[in-house]
């Protein structure tokens, strides 16, 4: 299963300061997947959009997973969604 994600390259447009701007420094992105009896996390660099989970690894159910990325000065935001492992 391959998880994909756009890089982050703006602050946002609404929130924070400076509001839209692209001067922001990615330190890393977090991905994690959890499932009722199954958890999988890992960090990867500022350059990573993608992380290939082998074939077999999570187990047959609902799973959620969330995408975090964090700033230099330590600001992060988050999103998840949720899928089906058949």
């Amino acid at each position: 299963m391959l998880i994909t994600w756009g890089p982050v390259s703006t602050s946002h447009e609404k929130l924070g300061s400076p509001q839209g701007s692209p001067d922001i420094d990615i330190v890393v992105y977090q991905v994690f997947v959890d499932q009722e009896d199954f958890a999988l996390s890992t960090e990867l660099d500022s350059s990573s959009t993608s992380l290939l989970v082998p074939a077999g690894l999570l187990p047959p159910g609902a799973a959620k997973l969330e995408v975090l990325v964090r700033e230099a000065s330590h600001n992060q935001t988050a999103t998840e969604t949720f899928f089906v492992v058949k």
